[in-house]
Order: structure tokens, then sequence, then C-alpha cells
């Protein structure tokens, strides 16, 4: 039977090869995706004068591996690298700002050390200034509860050297007490030489009441003692309270005699408040021979209270006044914590022309709870520039409230060394670990990628190698004609002989009635069924 006249008829064994071979072109397009490696190189391998087969005895499928894997390694690299930069980055972004961050934390801790520092020497010379006022409002409360009345200035506190006075000196910050009755007049300096005089057996001992002046004096300028004369003002040294000796020849000394100490004097009889007098270079007047070694050089300042004749102060004129010695390393004592490190402040007249003239820096060292002078005019140079901050004024515009503003202040700096950064950057290493935490969470994600990423290559090669193992054997069971429709390659050779047969049939619908359409491709319902 001719072909046309088989299909013609109909008959079931035509119809079976025509499903047969319709079905194996389903199962081509099914294994089309697995195999189009291999069956590229199959198809390669039957032209034998291939050039590129002559000079590289590989195979165009595994040429076509050899490019996917070298794809793959630069993909793999490029993604390495992309990793690597992020790591590096987010590393450095997160350095500097736990760095930025930290040096914050620790300027503002710097900040507040400073303005402790800044703030205690005048909350100390507020302490010094509150019980000087207390003892001399007790001074007049004692002088005013006498019978008869005490004729100021003639006056002699009872217990001043020892109980009464060192009762005040003790934690007061000042080093040296004594008061000064105001002199005005002529009589009245006579007057008080007679009664200092004729009192002093009352509290020296009898050794030193017979060396004082018998008047009121002055030093010249050769060193020697010189009576005053003329109506005056004086103020005379009387009744002392040292916290070690002090040199009763200091008595009737005219404390007027000091230019510093006689423009502070006036502002207080003035305004009937409190002064603290300029630095003055020679406060060792007060103190004589007695003035420890250790002490003579430090900066040291007067507190001059006044003292008043009644309870009613209130538009009164002091009769005396109470004189304090402060010396300037009291007000830098007790700041900082025993094992914080040292710290240096430089005090520095903000108007020498107001300040007695000197234009002097002074130098203080603060370790611990102790201050120490170093000298004046050090060279800035050799402090630690860590830190300088210029904020501080003494005596406080705050302090007005009980003391007569003074036109002479000093500026306090402070200066900062590397030790103290080093105390409270307590969390030096911070930066570091945060900046560690970040990358190694940024690498540890890629290596997570990159594992399932070598795991999918692994399992796509392993169904390669099964893929392979199958083409091997179908190629080695079949013909090369059989191997290509299995595998898809020959569907072009199909498609072109059904065309053919397609023009010698006359029964083309019979072909749609089987399930297969025009091209020789199943139906929709054949496929279905062969689903």
């Amino acid at each position: 039977m001719t072909p046309a006249a088989a299909a013609a008829s109909g008959s079931p064994e035509t119809s079976a090869e025509s499903s047969s071979a319709h079905e194996r072109g389903f199962d081509d397009h099914s294994h089309s995706d697995a195999n189009s490696l291999l069956s590229t190189g199959d198809e390669a391998s039957s032209h034998s004068g291939s050039g590129q087969y002559d000079n590289d005895h590989r195979s165009p499928a595994q040429i076509a591996i050899a490019k996917r894997q070298r794809y793959l390694a630069w993909s793999r690299c490029a993604a390495l690298l992309l990793v690597l930069v992020t790591a590096a980055v987010a590393g450095a972004v997160t350095y500097v700002l736990t760095s930025r961050e930290q040096d914050e934390a620790v300027q503002n801790q710097a900040y507040l050390l400073t303005e402790e520092i800044l703030t205690t020497p005048n909350i100390h010379l507020d302490a010094i200034a509150n019980k000087m006022t207390v003892m001399s409002s007790s001074m007049t409360a004692l002088a005013a509860s006498q019978e008869p009345p005490v004729n100021w200035p003639y006056y002699t506190q009872a217990d001043f050297s020892t109980l009464f006075g060192k009762s005040y000196l003790d934690n007061s910050g000042a080093t040296f007490l004594t008061w000064a009755p105001h002199i005005q007049g002529d009589l009245a300096r006579v007057q008080w030489g007679n009664y200092s005089t004729a009192m002093a057996n009352g509290w020296l001992p009898p050794q030193d009441a017979n060396r004082i002046s018998s008047q009121i004096y002055t030093i010249n300028e050769l060193g020697r003692p010189v009576m005053e004369t003329g109506p005056g003002p004086f103020a005379p040294v009387w009744e002392m309270a040292s916290l070690t000796t002090y040199d009763s020849l200091k008595v009737n000394y005219n404390m007027l005699t000091d230019e510093t100490f006689a423009n502070s004097y006036q502002q207080l009889m003035d305004t009937s408040m409190q002064v603290m007098t300029p630095i003055m270079e020679n406060v060792d007047d007060l103190y004589g021979i007695t003035l420890p070694l250790d002490q003579r050089d430090i900066p040291t300042s007067l507190l001059i209270t006044p003292i008043f004749e009644g309870k009613d102060q209130d538009d009164a004129t002091p009769v005396a006044t109470l004189i304090a010695v402060v010396a300037w390393d009291v007000f830098f004592q007790n700041i900082l914590h025993p094992e914080q490190p040292k710290v240096y402040v430089v005090v520095e007249p903000t108007d020498m022309t107001l300040c007695g003239g000197y234009d002097d820096e002074y130098l203080f060292e603060i370790q611990g709870e102790t201050a120490t002078y170093l000298g004046t005019n050090v060279d800035q140079q050799d402090l630690p520039d860590d830190f300088v901050a210029t904020a501080s004024t003494m005596p406080s515009p705050f302090a007005t409230d009980y003391m007569s503003s003074t036109d002479c202040t000093y500026t306090l700096t402070v200066y900062l060394s590397t030790e103290v950064y080093d105390m409270y950057d307590t969390q030096n290493h911070a930066p570091a670990i945060w900046t560690a935490i970040v990358v190694v969470v940024i690498i540890l994600a890629g290596v997570v990628f990159f594992s399932y990423d070598i795991a999918v290559q692994k399992r796509y090669q392993k169904l390669f190698n099964s893929t392979a193992k199958t083409n091997a054997i179908v190629s080695s069971l079949f013909p090369a004609e059989i191997r290509d429709q299995l595998f898809g390659t020959g569907k072009k050779k199909t498609t072109s002989s059904n065309n053919n047969n397609k023009k010698n049939s006359p029964n083309d619908d019979d072909d749609e009635e089987e399930g297969f359409d025009a091209a020789g491709t199943p139906a929709e319902s054949t496929k279905y069924r062969l689903k």
C-alpha cells in the first residue's frame, strides 16, 4: 500500500505511526532545556570538518561549560569585591560616627570638669566671705553687750588670738586674721597709741607686749619704722590670729601704707560692703618674720569686712575692719578627686591698670585635692593645649549681693592634660569594637550568600552530570537519527517530511481529527491526553 493510499484509507497502522511520531515530538520538547548543551555538542560532532574542533579537542558542550564556569568565577569575584567594599565603607562610616560620638562624650566630661574648676574658686571665696561676715556681726554683738558701752574704736575682743579668732579661722580657707580700728584725726591717733600700749598686756604675752610700737607707724623706703603724723585716716593692726604664729611687732602698723590696700579700704568705707583686694606683692608685712618661706611667693589677696558699731547697719559707717589673708592656692583646693590627673590653671588680671598695675600671670597646678603654685609668667607653650577654657572671673559678678563690686577682676584659664582625657575615655576601644561588629556581620552575610550559591551550583552540576550520562547511554544504544528525534535535534527534518506528506495527502482534516494540527505538532486535545 502506498503512503497516499494508507493515509486515505485511514488504516490503524498508519494512525499508530502518526501518533508515535507526535509523541516523540512532545518528548523532544520536554527535554530540550535539560539537554541543550549536550545536543549542541553532539550535533557539532557530527560535522567532521569543523575547524574549532580541530583546534580545540574539547567538544562545544565542554567549551560552553568552561565559559559558564569562567562567568561564574568572574561573578563570584565581583560579588566578593562588592562585599569587601561594602564592609570597608560601612566599617569606616561606623568608626567615624562612633569616634565622633565618643569624642563628644569626652568633651562633655571635660567641659563639666572645667566648669567645676572655674566655679569652685568663687564658691570657696563665698564661703570665706560668709564666715567673715558672721565673725564681724559677732564682734559687733559682743561689743554692744558690754557695760559700760564700748567707745569705738577703743575696743579689744576677748580671746581673739585664741578661741574666738581661731574658731573662725579654722576651715575658713584664710591663713591669717587681724582687725584694724578706723582712726581719724590727730587726737584719735594719739589716744589710740595710749590705748593700745595699755591694753596689749591683756592679749599679748608680757615679753611681746613690751615690744609693740606706742604709736601708729609705717615703713619707709629703707625698711625702717616711722611714726605716723597728721589726721589720717589710719588702719593700725590690732589683735591677730594665725594658724601658726604671728609677729607682735606688727601691732600698730598702718595698713593704709600699701596703696593697693588703701584703694580697697576706701571702697569699703564708701560702700560699707566687703571688698577683696587685688593680688598684693607685700602681704608678708602682716606676718613679719613668722611667714613660712614656702608661702611668701604665693599670690595672696586680702578680704576686708566692715565692722559696725551697732546691729543696725543701714547707712552706718564702719568703725573697724576685719582683715583675712587668703592665699590663692586655697581657691583651687578640694576640687578634683584624689585619683584624677593634674590640671593647670592660669590666673591673670583682666585689666592690669585696674589691678595695681600688675600684669603677671600666676600658674597653679591642681592634682587631686591639692593645689600648688608654680610661679609667674610661665611660658604657656609648655602647657598642654588639649583643652582651653576661659569663662570665669574672680571675684564673681554674682558676689555683688554682699561684696562691693570691684573694678579688678581676674580671668581663669584651664588647661587639661592628656591624662584627663584618657581618664574619661573609659571606652576608648568602642569605635573599633563597633566597626568590627559591622564588618563581621557584612562578611557573614557574604559567606551565607556564597555558600548558597555554591550549593546551587553543585546541584546544577549534579543534574548536568546525570543528563550527560543519560545522553551517553542513548548515544550508544540508538542510531543518530533516532537519538536526534529523542532529543529534538531532528525536529526540523520531521516537520519538513510532514509538510511533504501534507501536500500529498488529500485528507488534512483526518490529521486534525486524530489530534494533530497542520504543522504536525500535537493538538490541544492530544496534549491534554498525553499529560
